[in-house]
Formats: C-alpha cells, structure tokens, sequence
C-alpha cells in the first residue's frame, strides 16, 4: 500500500495522540480527533495545552466531528484506559469510541489500539463493537514519556502487533517511517498488550522496593539516599529511587495485570504488595511532614504535577499529597506549568521577601530546582524548614534553615 492510499484518523489528541497524530501528518494524509471541542478550537489555532509539542504541523487536521473521519482507513485510538474507584479497568472511553467509530468504518479498514490493556483486552473489544464487518487489528503499546525530550516517538523502539501478516506489514511502513524502521514485531497481539503491562509493573515494583527500605532505613536513623549512593557503586545495581508514584499508567497498570490473574484463577502477591506499599506513600509522607506543620505558620507546597517537568495532573500523588494537608492547614501552592484556570486553586507566585515558614519541594521541575537553588532565602525564612520530598537539594547552603528530605 502506497502512502497516498492510507488515511489515518488519530483518536484522542492528548499527551500521546496529539505528539502521534502530528509526526504522521508528516507522512500520510493525517486527521486528528477529540471530543474536546474547546482543545480542537486551540489546536486549530496552533495552541497544544499538553506543552508537548513546539509546532503544530499545518497539514495535520484536527475535528471533533467523527463523521469527518469517515473516509479514512486507519484508526489509530489513544484514549485512557484508567481504573474505577475500586481499582476495576474502566474501558469506557475506549468502548465509547469504539462504538462510534464502527458506525463509519468499513470492510478491511483498520483499528490499531495504543491504550494499556490486560492480554485478549484488543480482541475482545474488536469483535465486540464490530461483529459485522471485516476489520483489520493491530495493537501498538504506546511509550510516550510526558515531559520527556530525550525518549520521542522518533527515537524510540516502536511494538507492533497484528492479527495478520498483512496488517502487521502496513503498521511497520506507518510507524517505521517515524523512527527509522526501529520496529518490533511482537509474536501476537497479546505478547504486545502484556509487554506493555510488565514495562511498568516493573517499575512499579522496584520502586516500591526503595519506598519499603526509606521507611526501614528512617526506623534505623539512616539515609536511603546515603545507602543507595553507596549501594550504586555495584556495576549491576538497579538505580531506582523511593517516592511518590502516579501518572497515568505505573500506578494502573498492576490493576489491569491483576484483573487477567483473576480470571486465571491467580492471586499475585509480589507486584501487587509493592502497589499496595507506593499507595500508601503519600500517608507516609504526610505524617512525617506534618511534624513540622502547625495552623500558625505560613506554608508553601512546590510542584504539583505527577512528575517533573510535564503539566500532567492525571492521578498526581503530589496533588493528593496537598490537597490531604490542606484540609488541616493553610497551604500555598504554586507550579510553574500549570495554569490558575487549569488548576482551579490558588497559584502563589513569587514573593519578593520571605515570608514562609515552611516549604515543601515536591516536584523538580528544572526551573523549580534553578530557582530554589539559586533563591531559598527569598521564599524561606531564616530558621525556617525545608522539606525535600525528592533530595534534590542536598547541595545547597542551609545555614539559615533546617533541611528534611524524605
């Protein structure tokens, strides 16, 4: 199939579809969709809320009519697969789309999956929402890092999968002319859908490991970070660091893997204890915290996204963290790339004199880090604490100040 017979229609334009839908307008005729109304109208206009891309390609159209998509051939859907109030996978956003989406496809068109499923998940929704037709399959994990420069679609490892050879074929030329052919071709669809759980249960579980030795190593008044320090002069040590875990995808995905195993009859005990461990965190957090906290001192939260430098909120712990204290205490807070409307609280910006009593750094964005680095003193009252949640300060002069880093 040559390039000016495929139509793709991207479905979803958030952190991973927009940066997707824009490389592959590049390519092939290219149409992006979101039920946003409000988002296409930005990106129309050239502005990408996610922050993760410098410029809109202007071959890349953006609708949120789905009748629009109807000539296209290749569906590619990028949605959230996230999980209920009681850690059950919801699918339906992704069931929702997919049944709009079977209302205008036809025979040998294509539906490519990118969303984090448990094995089977792919099929199974297929021939759910498309009984009657002739379709296509492929499933394609996606590996979009928010706030990741380094690791883009162009240069990392592309899986794919298919439940055909010829399907499997097509998927390599789209997304191979992304990245230089740097495809892998997974055995099946469900290789590729468990591939995609165990790339985060793993970190999942290594850093639930480094969580459970920070509270041991506090017990004994030692440092993890002095022991994993010294820890890393082994050539094979495995450089995971303790913290607060969220995001959209290492704190679902060990649900989704444990979804399969119940229906496998399973009862996983070893990924699903450090999911336990890193969800109960940021109560851990917030009692060592609070020791330093009383209603009469002035208090300012750092960072509230999941992770640095992304303006990503989804499931952020670091969010959770400071809404829990705020509750008890007067808390500012402030964040750099998130704005007061998206927000919808209280955005402190900088003083020009200390006032604060206690600040806590909770996410190390670089320009966060700079600024702290190079300015404590005009946040931080002399005598007043600092509370490092990542020991990402352990540098800096603290003569006029106590440092606690967690």
């Amino acid at each position: 199939m040559k390039n000016k017979d495929i139509s793709i229609a991207v479905i979803g334009l958030g952190y991973v579809g927009l940066p997707l839908a824009n490389e592959l307008s590049k390519k092939f005729t290219t149409i992006g969709f979101d039920t946003n109304k409000k988002k296409v109208k930005e990106l129309k206009k050239g502005i990408d809320r996610t922050k993760e891309i410098f410029i809109i390609n202007n071959q890349l159209n953006v609708t949120s009519n789905i009748l629009d998509l109807a000539k296209c051939n290749f569906y590619i859907l990028c949605l959230p697969t996230p999980v209920n109030k009681n850690k059950k996978p919801d699918l339906e956003i992704i069931n929702k789309s997919l049944n709009d989406i079977s209302k205008i496809t036809a025979n040998n068109d294509t539906i490519i999956l990118e969303s984090t499923f448990y094995p089977g998940a792919t099929e199974k929704l297929i021939k759910k929402h498309f009984k009657n037709k002739k379709i296509n399959v492929g499933y394609s994990p996606e590996r979009i890092n928010p706030g990741d420069s380094k690791n883009t679609i162009s240069k990392i490892t592309k899986v794919i999968s298919a439940n055909n050879k010829e399907t499997l074929n097509i998927m390599s030329k789209i997304y191979g002319s992304l990245n230089k052919k740097n495809i892998f071709k997974a055995k099946n669809i469900k290789v590729a859908e468990a591939a995609k759980l165990i790339e985060n249960v793993q970190r999942d579980l290594n850093i639930g490991l480094m969580n459970e030795l920070s509270i041991i190593f506090s017990r004994l008044n030692i440092s993890v970070h002095d022991v994993l320090k010294a820890a890393n002069t082994k050539w094979n040590f495995l450089n995971f660091k303790p913290g607060l875990v969220g995001g959209h995808c290492i704190g679902v995905d060990p649900y989704y893997l444990k979804h399969i195993c119940k229906e496998i009859n399973f009862n996983p005990k070893v990924f699903m204890s450090a999911r336990n461990t890193n969800e109960k965190m940021i109560f851990y957090y917030k009692k060592i915290i609070t020791k330093y906290l009383d209603k009469n001192k002035k208090i300012l939260f750092l960072g509230l996204t999941f992770k640095e430098n992304t303006n990503d909120l989804r499931n952020s712990k670091n969010l959770n963290l400071m809404k829990i204290l705020s509750k008890k205490y007067q808390i500012d807070r402030f964040d750099p790339l998130i704005s007061d409307r998206k927000l919808n609280l209280k955005n402190k910006l900088w003083l020009k004199k200390p006032i604060y009593d206690v600040v806590i750094f909770a996410v190390p964005h670089t320009i966060l880090l700079k600024f702290l680095k190079n300015n404590i003193n005009l946040l931080l009252k002399k005598n007043g604490v600092l509370i490092d949640l990542n020991n990402n300060l352990k540098n800096i002069d603290k003569k006029n100040f106590k440092y606690i880093t967690l």
